[in-house]
């Protein structure tokens, strides 16, 4: 049973998709956010010196990375934030 004080509104915010891929988030209608935030983070990481720009030794096997897209969302259950994650893939 539904109580009466539900608001169908904040419901429906959980209903953003996150993008699976990084030309899904580019050609997302929140491409802006998800582009700032990608932005920011990648900067974060260079100014941190965890990513910086070496010369490829042929010896050794590169490692590829992925973004990861995550959409958090407040109390009520508006969308807070665009949280994009750079990750290694380690596997590979």
């Amino acid at each position: 049973m539904v109580e009466k004080d539900v608001n169908l509104s904040c419901v429906l915010c959980h209903d953003v998709d996150e993008p699976q891929f990084l030309m899904e988030a580019l050609n997302d209608e929140d491409s802006q956010h998800w582009t700032k935030t990608m932005d920011s983070k990648f900067q974060s990481l260079q100014n941190n010196k965890i990513w910086i720009h070496i010369p490829f030794p042929p010896s050794h096997k590169l490692v590829n990375c992925k973004w990861i897209f995550k959409v958090k969302y407040n109390v009520d259950g508006f969308v807070a934030r665009h949280k994009p994650c750079l990750v290694a893939r380690g596997f590979t």
